[in-house]
């Protein structure tokens, strides 16, 4: 008798074991699955940020050659009017 008790314990202790590598395994797996979730909304985050940052540069640097332009032909208007003797006239 004393070692069929040996023998079920053993067979109870690989089968707490092997539940327990199961349950860890699906834990694992339900976090992973988690984490890769976060990771993809992240990246979807990052991606409207950068766009938007991308944008605005892009706007921001049509303002200022628009304001470039602007200066030098008024600058180039001023330089002919006196080159010519016109006296300028401020607006």
């Amino acid at each position: 008798m004393e070692s069929n008790f040996k023998t079920k314990s053993k067979t109870d202790a690989s089968e707490q074991l092997r539940e327990m590598a199961e349950n860890g395994a699906a834990q694992s797996k339900e976090v992973f699955e988690k984490m890769s979730a976060a990771s993809g909304q992240a990246a979807d985050v990052m991606q409207h940020c950068y766009s938007a940052a991308v944008k605005g540069m892009q706007d921001y640097n049509k303002k200022l050659l628009e304001f470039a332009h602007a200066n030098t032909t008024a600058t180039f208007d001023f330089a002919q009017r006196f080159a010519v003797g016109v006296r300028p006239t401020f607006d």
